[in-house]
């Protein structure tokens, strides 16, 4: 009878699958490298925003000296102040106050509804479209 050492042996000579331990670690280091990448990535944004010039909202399109067209979009984001809209609301008239009304869905209501009105809860369920999310994964550090 012939001996064959465990790597001659059907089945044990494939590689391993990685731990977990593998993936987190490579999940991290690259999640480190992208941060880097974006880090770069906006500093030359700020650089090419800065050299052109153009600063008030809105798009501009440019064209460097070798031909490259590139167009930048200027952006500005606007939030409501609640308690100042109080304070001024009746100085404006009604068809001109910059608002309009949306209907959002209130996830704690839901989600009371869902624990304590099963009634209730299935038939606002019926209105109600879920889609699954993006995974992500927060790296917590082992303390020791």
């Amino acid at each position: 009878m012939d001996l064959q050492t465990l790597a001659d042996l059907p089945g044990q000579n494939e590689p391993e699958a990685p731990s977990l331990d593998h993936l987190f670690s490579m999940a991290k280091i690259k999640k480190n490298e992208l941060k880097l990448a974006q880090a770069d990535y906006d500093q030359s944004l700020f650089a090419l925003v800065a050299a052109s010039g153009h600063e008030e909202e809105g798009s501009k399109t440019f064209t460097t000296n070798s031909g490259q067209k590139y167009r930048i979009i200027r952006k500005m984001n606007r939030r409501l102040d609640g308690k100042k809209l109080q304070l001024i609301r009746s100085r404006i008239p009604q068809n001109l106050l910059a608002l309009k009304v949306e209907e959002v869905l209130d996830k704690q209501k839901l989600k009371y509804l869902q624990n304590n009105e099963p009634d209730t809860y299935r038939l606002m369920a019926q209105a109600i479209i879920a889609t699954p999310g993006k995974a992500a994964i927060e790296f917590i550090d082992k303390e020791n």
